[in-house]
């Protein structure tokens, strides 16, 4: 990876991180309950293993901890992870970055990446 990226990635991380505390107060006033209902019928009947990629500061992990669903949070910023750690106290929560996810094949029957994408849109070029 490039060093320009690389400093990209770092600023990312270290912006959400000085703005934890206000993402979460923001994002506590919005809903995605009707995106998430819409989400969960996706995966095959049975199938509960999501991965909530860009979790910021919890709730949708929440959300879907709430209707059974066997939920992994991951973000770039320890500091929203501590947040969702509080907001979601039963889910499980990595760090990692979204272009290099530690994840095997097949561990999961969908993927939740509401918002995520976005930061990565300047660091590839798309």
């Amino acid at each position: 990876m490039r060093k320009q990226q690389q400093d990209q990635i770092r600023g990312t991380g270290e912006t959400y991180d000085r703005s934890a505390e206000s993402f979460h107060r923001v994002w506590a006033t919005l809903s995605m309950a009707d995106k998430l209902a819409r989400f969960q019928q996706v995966p095959p009947e049975g199938a509960r293993r999501v991965s909530d990629t860009g979790c910021g500061s919890g709730g949708d992990v929440r959300w879907l901890l709430e209707r059974g669903f066997d939920v992994v949070g991951g973000d770039l910023s320890p500091c929203l992870l501590g947040i969702a750690r509080q907001n979601a106290p039963c889910g499980r929560f990595v760090r990692l970055d979204l272009r290099h996810l530690p994840l095997a094949s097949g561990c999961f029957d969908g993927v939740w990446a509401c918002a995520s994408p976005a930061p990565m849109e300047e660091c590839n070029g798309t």
